[in-house]
């Protein structure tokens, strides 16, 4: 299951968690928050965030399951108007 982490750092991220080793989050991500000359990556199965930066735990919307499947299938998603516009996680873009 796909769930939205917003960290202490203000970055919002898609896990599908693994499991948990040393206070840890294992598992397949996408980070939404990216600059806008950034590329989405789909990251497999790898340790990402330390359980006390989670800041909380946010409701996960349709089109960011979409967006998470579709970067899941592509690998590299470049950022882009009309995928950040089509998916709804233009919010997510910082300067």
């Amino acid at each position: 299951m796909v769930q939205k982490i917003k960290t202490s750092s203000n970055e919002y991220w898609l896990i599908e968690q693994k499991d948990i080793f040393q206070n840890i989050l294992i598992g397949d991500a996408v980070r939404l928050t990216r600059q806008k000359s950034d590329d989405y990556f789909f990251i497999h199965d790898v340790q990402l965030i330390k359980s006390n930066k989670i800041i909380s735990y946010d409701d996960i919307l349709d089109n960011e399951i979409l967006f998470f499947d579709y970067v899941k299938r592509m690998k590299e998603v470049p950022v882009r108007n009309f995928i950040t516009e089509d998916f709804d996680v233009k919010k997510y873009l910082v300067d």
